[in-house]
């Protein structure tokens, strides 16, 4: 299969954003009403969310709705809140060099059904640069005060009355600046999924947030992070994306070569971190290098990296072929 990536500066939401959605309704209908429609929050609920946990995002969610202008379903998938299910694998390992602090991570999932627009934007007096899903959501991204943060699966088998975690990424990169500042609000924040929020600023202060709708946000202090910080609970996803063994093989790496930022970029090239089981959606999608210090990502796939900035973003486009059993191929790029 192949897959297009686009690379857009759009600072607010507009007419271009409103083509986006209205392209993407229908499959994103079918997904979210996957379980039947009683099975979504009602529009209420999800404005009562708002209120309760993330009130700074509502205006930001109105918006949309008023732009998209779909009607009452689509506002409801626009919340991000309590949404279907969504399990992936992904790897995140930190790191500081001679450049800065560094954030590497491997996004991993079903190439066909995951976010493809890296977009450059400024929705509040932060500027943030992330791969947007599910219209605003944000699978990893930056802001230009210095502050990185990437997702992975958390490993258990649980589901809630929560937000999903692109819109908690999201709300950190549009209010935070800091590492501290990020795990003040992570604490007082719960997800739909198990999930793990890596977060890194620019003076190397990092962590990763374990978060899950049925308990309190920890904090735990590590340099990697796959699918299980506290454990294999659900054993046959834990075997499935590798979980374990990506772990122990990216310690092992930070163990022997501390700061050695390029044997850790060598790893996320190459099984077992790199993943190619497309059959079952844990494909590498993309690998993306973060330095929240120098306010430049990379986004990369073999033989092509996309590097980005606040001071020089360009729009462009790259095409990505994916198949199981092989590494990612690039087969068109712009220059």
């Amino acid at each position: 299969m192949r897959k297009n990536f686009e690379f857009l500066d759009e600072e607010r939401p507009g007419a271009a954003w409103r083509r986006r959605f209205r392209a993407a309704w229908p499959d994103m209908r079918a997904w979210y009403l996957k379980e039947g429609e009683a099975a979504r929050p009602s529009r209420a609920a999800c404005a009562a969310a708002f209120d309760r946990d993330l009130a700074e995002m509502k205006p930001r969610w109105e918006a949309l709705c008023r732009l998209a202008d779909e009607g009452d379903l689509a506002d409801r998938l626009l919340s991000l809140y309590a949404p279907p299910n969504v399990f992936s694998g992904c790897s995140v390992a930190v790191v500081e060099d001679d450049r800065g602090p560094l954030m590497i991570r491997n996004y991993d999932f079903d190439p066909g059904f995951t976010g493809s627009t890296v977009v450059k934007s400024r929705w509040s007096e932060l500027s943030v640069i992330g791969l947007v899903e599910a219209d605003w959501g944000l699978l990893d991204g930056m802001n230009d005060a210095g502050l990185a943060v990437a997702l992975t699966f958390g490993g258990r088998k649980v589901r809630g009355e929560a937000f999903a975690v692109i819109l908690v990424v999201r709300a950190l990169l549009e209010t935070c600046r800091t590492a501290a500042q990020a795990a003040d609000k992570l604490r007082g924040l719960r997800t739909s999924l198990s999930q793990n929020i890596v977060v890194l600023d620019a003076s190397g202060a990092h962590f990763t947030a374990i978060m899950a709708p049925d308990r309190d946000t920890r904090i735990w202090q590590t340099d990697v992070t796959t699918n299980h910080p506290e454990g294999p609970h659900w054993p046959e996803h834990t075997a499935m994306p590798g979980s374990l063994l990506r772990i122990e093989t990216l310690r092992g790496c930070l163990a022997k070569a501390a700061g050695d930022a390029a044997a850790l970029e060598a790893l996320f090239a190459q099984p077992p971190v790199y993943g190619r089981e497309l059959g079952i959606g844990m494909s590498t999608v993309y690998t993306a290098l973060y330095r929240p210090g120098l306010g430049e990502v990379t986004f990369r796939w073999p033989g092509r990296d996309v590097r980005q900035s606040f001071d020089d973003f360009s729009e462009t486009r790259v095409t990505v072929e994916y198949a199981e059993g092989a590494t990612a191929r690039v087969v068109e790029s712009e220059d």
